[in-house]
């Protein structure tokens, strides 16, 4: 959303999602002939415009359709224009709630900026309006910033008829939601363990079919069968907590990648090289005082006798950040001065455009009162609604404060000697996982397929035994790990605090959206005991 909000106050961009406007323009006589309803987050900065859309649309082809649109979740009046002018009241951090961290400088330096100039701030709504308009009659309802769970949550809530404390059962269909909104993450994308499978399986795995009782939820893929279903039950909820989440974005200034290639051995010494030079220019030039971020970042490591130039080559990503453009140009031009003077097997791609310093955007995840949002769903007039009507989603009755977050090791720990013999092997010959970002903060679970293999990992995988798995990557002074269980599902869970920096859009590594990271530690080398692969691995 962050992404289009300048251009869309330009007059650049319409504010909503293209593809959702798309999809209702190819679906809208299906929907009106089957009296399908719609609830749909692809309003985004704009869910007024996107919702005209479809009206106009509806009465041009005289469908009897009922469209309405939520708001209530931009905060860019309440917030900006300048988040500076704010002072000692802008909102708290998201993670501040847990006294046990300790928020990175960076993500915390802007409160010291003499102007902030806010991108979009918009809070997470949840499902209030959209259970008003479908009671109301909505047919399509456009929604901008809700929680990604809020459209089948939405739904549900309306379709069973459930109360504001009917708790359980509206956790229930928040997991649905989310296991849903992953798309074919649900289905075989991404999936740690698919080597193991017929490759055919995953090259179109298919999107998720959510059957959603009052009880419980089944998944399938469209054309799957009684075996292929996945049923998740038992999940147990509670009043929601007094505040929600906004997604606070503003200019963090700009970010440049200049892309190094070396071919052959020597690799540290060469790059060690490379940076020396550049740092020694940078600070000749003085633009060194002017780059607040400079990595060298070394990708890979060269084939012991290749059989190819390119098995034998490697990359250094020079990646930098500065408050202004000129800054980011005078590294390129101290980049370019040391260009003759490189190392032996030094090459790049000609496509420098990495190197041109772009503009990017910062986040700021911060906590806002629930009965501080104005939440409404409002419809359209048109055909079948003769005037615009606006209905208040009013408040939760009830709000119940966060505990302290657990974080905890194994509280029944097995011997791991009782497991017997042990070979030197990856971690993922036992365990599978996946990984992913959340705001500044990177989250990862292992989860293996037997009680026995879950006695061992809970054992094993510690805190400190992930923080060692890390290797240089952790960080003690920066981040902050949390650890718990869920037995139910086989699996070990951690939240690496602080990892991605300002988040996705400003974060300096690589893998930005933090989802190859469960690979990097599944590829560390530990002692596996003998009983748990036996027949999986060669041994």
């Amino acid at each position: 959303m962050a992404e289009n909000a300048t251009a869309f106050r330009q007059g650049n961009h319409p504010g909503y999602e293209e593809t959702a406007w798309k999809g209702l323009e190819m679906s809208l006589d299906v929907l009106a002939e089957r009296g399908i309803k719609v609830v749909i987050n692809g309003g985004s900065l704009n869910p007024t415009g996107l919702a005209r859309q479809v009206r106009d649309l509806a009465a041009q082809k005289n469908l009897p359709l009922k469209v309405a649109y939520v708001s209530g979740d931009d905060l860019m009046s309440v917030l900006g224009p300048d988040l500076a002018s704010l002072k000692d009241k802008i909102p708290p951090h998201l993670d501040s709630v847990n006294t046990d961290i300790k928020i990175h400088s960076p993500v915390l330096s802007f409160k010291s900026w003499s102007s902030v100039p806010l991108v979009s701030a918009n809070a997470y709504l949840g499902a209030r309006a959209i259970v008003q308009g479908l009671r109301h009659g909505a047919d399509i309802i456009i929604c901008g910033r809700v929680a990604d769970a809020s459209p089948v949550i939405g739904a549900a809530w309306y379709w069973h008829g459930w109360t504001d404390t009917d708790y359980d059962r509206l956790a229930g269909s928040l997991i649905a939601g989310h296991l849903i909104e992953c798309s074919a993450y649900v289905t075989g994308g991404n999936f740690a363990g698919f080597t193991e499978y017929a490759p055919q399986m995953f090259v179109e795995p298919g999107f998720p079919r959510l059957d959603m009782t009052g009880k419980y939820s089944s998944f399938a893929t469209q054309n799957s069968t009684d075996e292929t279903r996945v049923r998740v039950s038992g999940i147990r909820g509670a009043p929601p907590p007094p505040t929600t989440k906004v997604a606070i974005f503003y200019q963090g200034g700009f970010q440049s990648q200049i892309l190094v290639n070396s071919t052959g051995y020597g690799t540290a010494q060469k790059y060690a090289l490379l940076e020396t030079q550049l740092r020694k220019k940078l600070k000749e030039s003085k633009v060194d005082q002017m780059i607040d971020l400079l990595e060298f970042q070394i990708v890979g490591i060269p084939e012991a006798n290749p059989r190819s130039q390119l098995a034998s080559t490697t990359y250094c990503r020079i990646f930098a950040e500065a408050k202004t453009a000129e800054s980011l140009m005078g590294l390129l031009v101290s980049f370019s001065e040391i260009s003759l003077q490189h190392f032996s097997g030094f090459h790049a791609a000609l496509d420098m455009r990495t190197a041109i310093p772009k503009p990017f955007l910062a986040m700021y995840p911060a906590l806002y009162p629930q009965d501080a949002l104005h939440e409404s769903v409002t419809f359209l007039d048109g055909t079948g609604t003769p005037q615009l009507q606006t209905i208040d989603a009013g408040h939760p009755p009830v709000y119940e404060r966060l505990e302290q977050r657990e974080n905890y090791d194994t509280a029944s720990p097995t011997p791991l000697e009782t497991f017997g013999p042990t070979k030197r092997l990856r971690l993922g010959s036992v365990a599978l996982a996946r990984s992913g970002d959340k705001g500044s903060n990177l989250n990862v679970g292992f989860f293996v397929q037997t009680p026995k293999a879950f006695a061992w990992l809970r054992t094993f995988l510690s805190s400190a035994r992930l923080k060692q798995l890390m290797g240089e990557d952790w960080l003690e002074e920066e981040y902050f790990l949390e650890r718990v269980e869920f037995p139910g599902i086989l699996a070990v869970h951690f939240v690496v605090y602080g990892i991605l920096g300002r988040g996705v859009s400003s974060s300096s590594r690589l893998d930005a959206l933090g989802k190859a990271f469960a690979d990097f530690v599944r590829d560390r080398v530990v002692d596996v005991p003998v009983c748990l692969v036996k027949g999986q691995v060669k041994l």
